[in-house]
């Protein structure tokens, strides 16, 4: 191993040792329970209360700009849709042309305005489930405070405060 990553296992590990082993298993619990918790609240089509309603995109237009470009799109039903939010979503889709006329079906969860997963005749869309997105939010909304809170325990238990 190289010095650099001797270095970081010895301060880790020094670092570890300030905790007494109980800190440490109630930290890493609370993590856990948290993270698992707002993964289960992820709703997915298996769902109880989930309905499903046809429509047909009788506009679209682009919301947004730089990073956070939205696709909306209102229904004959009157309902809006909105897709993207990501950078260039409205450059990359193929516009007004592609979505007008087509037909989807979206799926509602009892309570939630805006649906869980928007499946278009021919494919496109948007998936309702655990995506990447959600764990990586998981994990910086819980996984941040809960070992923030340990290492400033640490560093109080050491006296550096």
């Amino acid at each position: 191993m190289t010095d650099n990553k001797m270095t970081a296992l010895t301060g880790a590990r020094e670092l570890v040792g300030q905790f007494r082993w109980w800190e440490l298993m109630l930290a890493v619990s609370v993590f856990w329970l948290l993270f698992f918790r707002s993964l289960a609240n992820v709703p997915s089509l298996e769902d109880k209360g989930v309905y499903s309603a046809d429509d047909i995109v009788v506009s679209w237009y682009c919301t947004g700009g730089g990073k956070n470009e939205f696709q909306n799109m209102v229904g004959a039903s009157g309902r809006n849709y909105r897709m993207g939010g990501a950078r260039d979503t409205c450059s990359k889709s193929q516009g007004e042309e592609y979505y007008v006329g087509r037909s989807l079906v979206a799926y509602y969860k009892d309570g939630r305005e805006s649906p869980i997963q928007i499946d278009f005749e021919g494919g496109g869309g948007y998936k309702a489930g655990i995506q990447g997105a959600d764990i990586f939010a998981a994990l910086a909304i819980y996984g941040f405070p809960t070992f923030m809170l340990l290492l400033i325990l640490a560093k109080k238990r050491r006296g550096d405060y």
